[in-house]
């Protein structure tokens, strides 16, 4: 019988067989985008507006906002008009509704509340990251996952015959259905220290994003 460690070990592979592509097509449109709006020159703005509306379109409405405030900035006439209103060109953010827009300073927000993460901006086609209630989640999920695995590899989570506290499970011996699962702690797996990686990577994106330009001024 196959374990369910390695159903979720396949199902994860499968999802990120379809999640990658689409995460390397969101991420190299928002770094192209990006440049644009940091742009001073006018005549290179007109020349790559289309560009710019490309990515823009799949973006969404917050980079659609910046583009905007980019051609009103520098009286660029030519283009699309989209429907909603321009914001500064070199920072915004989604309100938790997930419609409105304003201008926001990321270093002026704490880590519980943010709704301008470095995930949400990572993967700007995920309007629901923008949501406090989602990064919070996704803190105390992450924060949980972290803490659980570094207690069980370095103090031990389960008993021993003696009553003790004091062993650890081995998730790599688990997952390949070893006889001798349980080591006496602290213990060090592969795979515990892919997993405790893995959460401590996303509890760290979800921080506050940090723009050194706004920190120059």
């Amino acid at each position: 019988m196959v374990p369910w460690s390695w159903l979720a070990f396949i199902g994860g592979l499968a999802v990120a067989f379809y999640a990658a592509p689409e995460f390397a097509v969101y991420s190299g449109q928002r770094q192209i985008l990006e440049d644009i709006l940091h742009l001073d020159s006018r005549p290179e703005i007109l020349r790559r507006h289309k560009e710019a509306e490309d990515a823009a379109d799949m973006l969404g409405k917050s980079y659609q906002a910046r583009l905007m405030g980019l051609y009103m900035m520098h009286n660029v006439k030519i283009g699309k008009k989209y429907k909603i209103e321009s914001v500064s060109p070199h920072r915004s953010a989604i309100s938790p509704e997930g419609d409105e827009i304003r201008i926001q300073s990321p270093s002026g927000q704490s880590w519980w509340y943010t709704t301008d993460s470095t995930l949400a901006n990572t993967l700007p086609g995920l309007h629901p990251l923008r949501k406090q209630s989602v990064n919070q989640g996704l803190i105390a999920g992450s924060l949980t996952g972290t803490m659980l695995l570094a207690y069980n590899t370095m103090l031990g989570l389960f008993t021993s015959s003696s009553g003790e506290r004091d062993h650890t499970l081995d998730l790599t011996a688990s997952i390949y259905e070893f006889e001798r699962v349980y080591e006496i702690s602290p213990h060090y797996d592969a795979i515990s220290i892919l997993f405790i990686s893995l959460f401590a990577g996303l509890l760290l994106s979800t921080r506050p994003r940090t723009e050194s330009g706004e920190e120059e001024e």
